[in-house]
């Protein structure tokens, strides 16, 4: 039986409530709850394309509703770069967001895991630059690109990493608020990454709008490799 999006969004809902109940830095697979909620789903066969396939649509409606829910990731990063398989068979880690100017930063930076952040708009193009754990647990740095499979992976030392920590400790990151906005409407947006090996993470991301420290951040992580020229943006952008 052919499901339209509808009935898909019915299980994602069912999916949702119990990834609600796993603990920060579980992990499933869409297939795994299919089997638990809607073993039926799984014996349903594709239509006359694999993009037919039912479990993708379930997969597409399970990761929007929880984008609604604020504060919950679902994290498939580490399959960045590889080709591996069906969405629904890969592992995806359950995530909690946490913020707060009482967070504990150097106990969490010790945890850090992953890091992405990018800066650009529709007329000067867009940088980025990610810092995450290898399957090795050897760190690489990968330049921002939009084709992740030819993005350049390059590993480095702790000191580096160190010298990462120390950036994001020194720039109050974590202290900043999730979003930042002012009312232009073509100019400059930013986001920031951050994931822990506790299972939780966290965001922050502007348009034409920036917190103080986001010069110390900037400045930091172009000496770390980022392609992109040093701005004022505290001067610009805060009243």
């Amino acid at each position: 039986m052919a499901r339209n999006e509808q009935q898909a969004y019915e299980v994602a809902r069912k999916m949702i409530l119990r990834v609600l109940d796993m603990e920060p830095g579980d992990r499933t697979t869409v297939a795994r709850l299919a089997h638990e909620i809607e073993p039926g789903l799984l014996e349903e066969r594709p239509g006359n394309t694999l993009f037919d396939d039912p479990m993708l649509d379930v997969t597409e409606a399970l990761f929007d509703l929880a984008a609604d829910e604020g504060d919950l990731l679902l994290d498939m990063s580490e399959h960045d770069g590889k080709i591996e398989g069906l969405p629904f068979n890969l592992d995806f880690i359950v995530r909690r967001r946490v913020s707060g100017k009482r967070l504990n930063v150097d106990e969490l930076l010790e945890k850090l895991e992953w890091l992405y952040f990018t800066i650009g708009g529709c007329s000067q193009g867009r940088q980025g630059i990610t810092f995450r754990k290898g399957d090795d647990h050897a760190w690489v740095q990968m330049d921002d690109q939009e084709d992740c499979f030819i993005r350049p992976q390059e590993k480095i030392g702790d000191d580096r990493i160190d010298t990462l920590r120390h950036v994001v400790k020194n720039s109050g990151a974590l202290t900043w608020n999730e979003t930042y906005w002012a009312p232009v409407l073509d100019g400059t947006k930013w986001e920031l990454q951050l994931r822990f090996n506790d299972g939780t993470y966290f965001e922050s991301a502007g348009n034409n709008a920036c917190p103080t420290g986001f010069n110390v951040l900037i400045d930091g992580l172009t000496g770390l490799g980022l392609k992109a020229e040093f701005y004022d943006y505290e001067k610009e952008w805060i009243d």
